[in-house]
């Protein structure tokens, strides 16, 4: 990850968010190799764990007015860090991920569908719920996925 140029520049000497940003450089920086290390550990994949290793330090780059001298560094960018990544997570978890149904074959969408080719009375047995409750869930679950898809597919009987 580069640095903005800005904050590199031996001329901004002169702009009063010139000492910050030479202190941003001098003592954030070297804690990237770091904070890698640690994105790992929350994503399990490099390329989210780079990912937000950047999106920490343009959240530090921004808001390193707001640091206090004399309290720990590293504890605050792992605290954006972390706040960050839950963010992260709570999104992805509003939005799941969609798939397009042409690309699953038969085999696929067989080995999703635990109910496949069981009759009521063995769902019933399998998931120990009354035969009763089976049917109606199976019947409005048909009902929604019907309206869901729309008037161009026919009626699941």
């Amino acid at each position: 990850m580069g640095v903005a140029p800005y904050l590199l520049d031996a001329n901004n000497a002169d702009r009063p968010e010139a000492d910050l940003n030479a202190r941003l450089v001098r003592e954030v920086i070297p804690l990237r190799e770091r904070l890698c290390r640690h994105a790992f550990g929350l994503t399990r994949d490099h390329h989210d764990a780079e990912d937000l290793v950047q999106e920490t330090m343009l959240k530090a780059c921004s808001a390193f007015q707001s640091f206090q001298s004399g309290t720990n560094l590293k504890a605050w960018l792992l605290r954006i860090m972390i706040n960050s990544h839950i963010n992260h997570c709570r999104r992805a978890r509003r939005h799941p991920v969609l798939y397009s149904v042409g690309e699953l074959t038969d085999r696929q969408l067989a080995q999703v569908s635990d109910a496949e080719g069981l009759s009521y009375k063995e769902i019933a047995a399998l998931t120990e719920i009354p035969y009763g409750t089976v049917v109606s869930r199976l019947h409005r679950g048909r009902q929604r996925l019907h309206h869901l898809l729309g008037a161009t597919v026919p009626a699941i009987a």
